[in-house]
């Protein structure tokens, strides 16, 4: 390819079209901004799948009421953040496009003309699930109540090896987590606060974020959790394997086997995600994956752990 003048005989380099400087195409696999790109959808192990009401038909009418038969109706995208229509669908077109550079996950969503569940395709589900995580807390799922916010919760599916004949399709729920503020007095900040993510009656995930939230009015050192992340997050990071061992101490080092567990944060170094970061709150959470028996065993641990 690009051959012209590029023989020893004529002795002056590879020439592009038109006699010009040939310059290779870029390596669309490198990023020097800290973005990932995901893997082909065909070297994607895991697949996880949201039952969205409204993408599980084929269209819906102007009053946000599902319409069966109107196939042919624009999508409304009550799920996501926007006053209008059109705001709705560039909120959702923007998550979609931070969900593969921030995670390197796909995100597939039915358009009007297809339906079906909401997708999220990755390597595998330690890139799955903090990007399910992630896109649960910027959809529309919680309902208030007075001063209680109840958790959205959407019935949907896991599947860990698409490729395995023998893996099974897990049944189950995904839920939403909800920022509590539960401040003590001294040097206190919070209680660590495992939400479930995934429950089914073979296989669950629990999440917990390690940078919590903190009453600005009641907490002395809520300027240390804003200003402060990452020294937050390994402070919780140690009450975390502390509780661990603890525990492991207690119900011996059999009684947690088969418990995955796993982190995943946004690169704090990288300078281009540090503005992002902080407008999120800097993304960062533990996640556990394995047995529901097991996991609530450390689930239940973990919610009598105080943040000093």
């Amino acid at each position: 390819m690009y051959s012209y003048g590029s023989s020893a005989r004529v002795g002056v380099g590879k020439r592009g079209h038109g006699g010009r400087d040939y310059r290779p195409p870029p390596d669309r696999n490198k990023r020097d901004d800290g973005e990932l790109v995901p893997p082909p959808l065909k070297a994607c192990n895991c697949l996880i799948q949201l039952d969205i009401p409204e993408y599980l038909v084929g269209g819906a009418s102007d009053n946000g009421n599902y319409d069966f038969a109107a196939t042919d109706r624009r999508r409304m995208h009550w799920y996501f953040r926007g006053e209008t229509v059109d705001e709705r669908r560039k909120s959702m077109q923007k998550l979609t496009k931070q969900i593969r550079s921030k995670f390197g996950v796909h995100l597939e969503i039915p358009g009007r003309s297809q339906q079906g569940p909401v997708a999220i395709v990755g390597k595998s589900y330690r890139y799955t699930i903090p990007a399910t995580a992630w896109l649960l807390q910027k959809l529309i799922l919680t309902t208030t109540s007075g001063e209680n916010d109840t958790p959205g919760i959407i019935q949907g599916r896991i599947q860990r090896n698409v490729k395995d004949p023998n893996d099974n399709i897990l049944e189950g729920y995904w839920q939403q987590a909800i920022q509590h503020r539960s401040v003590d007095e001294g040097a206190i900040v919070g209680h660590l606060q495992p939400f479930w993510l995934f429950r089914s009656d073979k296989w669950s995930v629990m999440a917990c974020d390690l940078i919590p939230s903190v009453d600005a009015e009641s907490s002395s050192d809520a300027a240390f959790a804003d200003d402060n992340p990452s020294k937050m997050k390994d402070n919780v990071l140690g009450q975390l394997q502390a509780c661990i061992d603890n525990l492991q101490f207690r119900i011996g080092s059999a009684g947690l086997q088969g418990i995955d567990s796993f982190l995943h944060h946004l690169d704090e170094n990288n300078t281009n995600l540090k503005q992002s970061m902080q407008q999120e709150r800097a993304f960062s959470m533990a996640f556990a994956a394995g047995h529901p028996g097991k996991v609530n065993t450390l689930f239940q641990e973990l919610s009598q752990i105080a943040i000093r």
